[in-house]
C-alpha cells in the first residue's frame, strides 16, 4: 500500500529483526541519501497544501451480494459449516479458496516485497490462482470474503492490501467483502446462526480425527444447521468417546489452528495426542463482548455464553471450552489490559486456562507476528502452569522444526 502511494518517488524500506546490524542499517541509509542527492529536485506547486489529502475510494464492501458467488476463506472444518450458514442466509452461490500449497504460497509472495505474516501471501496466492483459473467473463461474479478486526496488528490490513494487488493486476472488477468481526452481532445476517456454525466446527475438532468425516455428516444430516439442543446432543455423543491421557493445549490465530499449520497438528493427532484447540466460537464471543458497548447486547451474549457452557459440559474431557468466559476476561485484564490486536487478550488468558489441565501449550502464530511477541514480552511463559512452546509458522516447517517440537513433547512427557 505504501508503494502504491509513493508511485515513482524513491523511498527506502528497511526491515529489522533480532539479528539486525546497526552498522548495516546506517550504511543503507547513507547509500539512499547519496542516491537521492543526485536526483533533480521537483518543484513544489504554488498551491501546495500538505493538509489537502486526496481521498481514494478503496472499493471494498462490507456486505456480500446475494446474486454473486461468495468465495470463503479456508478455515479447515469450520468452512463446511460456514458454507451452510451462508446458504441458509440466502447466498446460494459459494466457493472456497484453493487448498494451500507451496505453489500458492510462492505466487502470493511474488507480489510482496517484505516479510509478511504467512496468512497474507497464502490468501493472496489462493485468490490469484482462482482468478487465473476463472474465465474473464465469469470473474465479475466473484466476491472474496476477507473479514478483519479493529486491532492494531497487520491482519486488519489484509483486505486493503489484497485490493491494491488486484487493482494493480487488472482485477478492479472483482469485489472484496471485508466485514468487521467486532460488529458482526449487529451487521451479520442472523449472528446466532453464525455462532452455531462456528460451534459445529469446534465440536468436530473435538472428535477423534478418524471419526470426523462421519461426525460431519451427523452434524448436518439434512444439510442445514439445527437447534442448540441438537448441537448439545452431538457434543454429548462425541464426549462419550475415549480420550488419550496425553493432551496439548493449542492457542493461536484461527488460520494457524485450522488450515495453515502445515499438517503438524494432524500428525500429532494421528500419533494419539489429544489436541485441544482454543474454540473459534469462544474466541469470537470473547471478541464481541470486548468490543460491545451496547447494553442491549448483554442478554444476547449471555444466551450464547450459556449455550457454549452446555456444549463444554457435554464434551467432557474432549472439551477445550471455558467454564467461565468472564473469568477469561478477568485474567486478560490482569496480564494484558488495554491491548487490541489479533485477539491477543483472549489468547493470553486461554493459554493460562488450558495450562491448568494440559501437559503442554503450543502457541501457534505466523512468524514475526507482533501479537505473539507481545504475549512473550508480557511473561506468558512464566505465568502459565504448563510448559509453553512457540510454534512460528512461515511455510518452511522441516525436520529441524520437528526435532525441536519432539524435544518439547518429550520434556512435557506427551
Amino acid at each position: 500500500m505504501f508503494r502504491e502511494e509513493m508511485g515513482d518517488k524513491p523511498y527506502l524500506q528497511i526491515e529489522v529483526d533480532e539479528q539486525y546490524s546497526a552498522v548495516g542499517i546506517i550504511t543503507r541509509i547513507e547509500a539512499f541519501l547519496n542516491s537521492i542527492s543526485h536526483r533533480p529536485p521537483a518543484q513544489m506547486p504554488k498551491d501546495f497544501n500538505i493538509l489537502d489529502v486526496k481521498m481514494k475510494p478503496a472499493n471494498i464492501k462490507f456486505k456480500p451480494d446475494e446474486d454473486k458467488t461468495l468465495v470463503l476463506p479456508d478455515l479447515g472444518y469450520h468452512t463446511w459449516y460456514l458454507e451452510n450458514y451462508f446458504e441458509q442466509c440466502g447466498y446460494k452461490k459459494r466457493k472456497t479458496l484453493p487448498d494451500y500449497s507451496r505453489e500458492v504460497l510462492m505466487k502470493g509472495r511474488a507480489e510482496t516485497n517484505s516479510k509478511e505474516y504467512l496468512p497474507f501471501p497464502v490468501m493472496l496466492g489462493q485468490i490469484l490462482t482462482l482468478l487465473e483459473e476463472t474465465p474473464k467473463e465469469e470473474q465479475k461474479d466473484l466476491q472474496f470474503l476477507i473479514p478483519f478486526n479493529e486491532g492494531a496488528d497487520a491482519d486488519g490490513q489484509y483486505a486493503r492490501a489484497v485490493r491494491t494487488v488486484l487493482d494493480r493486476k487488472g482485477y478492479e472488477h472483482v469485489d472484496i467483502i471485508a466485514p468487521i468481526l467486532e460488529t458482526l452481532p449487529v451487521t451479520a445476517d442472523d449472528p446466532e446462526l453464525l455462532m452455531k456454525a462456528l460451534v459445529c466446527g469446534d465440536i468436530l475438532y473435538s472428535a477423534d480425527p478418524h471419526m470426523r468425516d462421519q461426525c460431519y455428516r451427523s452434524l448436518l444430516p439434512d444439510g442445514s444447521l439445527h437447534e442448540w439442543k441438537d448441537l448439545r446432543r452431538w457434543a454429548k455423543e462425541i464426549g462419550e468417546e475415549s480420550t488419550s491421557a496425553k493432551s496439548l493445549g493449542l492457542v493461536g490465530t484461527s488460520a494457524s489452528l485450522t488450515s495453515l499449520n502445515e499438517g503438524i497438528l494432524e500428525q500429532l493427532e494421528y500419533e494419539g495426542i489429544l489436541c485441544r484447540r482454543a474454540p473459534l466460537s469462544e474466541m469470537m464471543l470473547f471478541l464481541w463482548k470486548e468490543a460491545s458497548g451496547n447494553k442491549n447486547a448483554t442478554e444476547f451474549f449471555q444466551k450464547l455464553e450459556k449455550q457454549l457452557l452446555a456444549i463444554h459440559e457435554r464434551l467432557g474431557d474432549r472439551s477445550s471450552f471455558s467454564q467461565d468466559l468472564s473469568g477469561l476476561q478477568k485474567r486478560a485484564d490482569e496480564y494484558l489490559s488495554d491491548y487490541s490486536g489479533a485477539n491477543g487478550r483472549y489468547r493470553y488468558a486461554k493459554a493460562l486456562e488450558l495450562g491448568e489441565n494440559c501437559s503442554g501449550i503450543l502457541m501457534m502464530a505466523p512468524r514475526y507476528e507482533n501479537t505473539a511477541m507481545v504475549l512473550n514480552m508480557r511473561g506468558i511463559h512464566d505465568h502459565c502452569q504448563a510448559p509453553v512452546y512457540d510454534l512460528s509458522l512461515d511455510g518452511d516447517f522441516d525436520e529441524a522444526g520437528w526435532e525441536k517440537l519432539r524435544s518439547f513433547l518429550y520434556y512435557c512427557e506427551v
